[in-house]
């Protein structure tokens, strides 16, 4: 997929939240898993 510069940084934001949700997601569910 190549890189489309003109994405609104408003978009850009919104996919990095969902991102670091997710990973935040993850990890509180590694650490629950110990």
């Amino acid at each position: 997929m190549p890189m489309n510069i003109s994405v609104e940084p408003s978009k850009i934001v919104l996919f990095l939240d969902d991102l670091t949700k997710s990973i935040g997601n993850k990890d509180l569910e590694n650490l629950s898993g110990l």
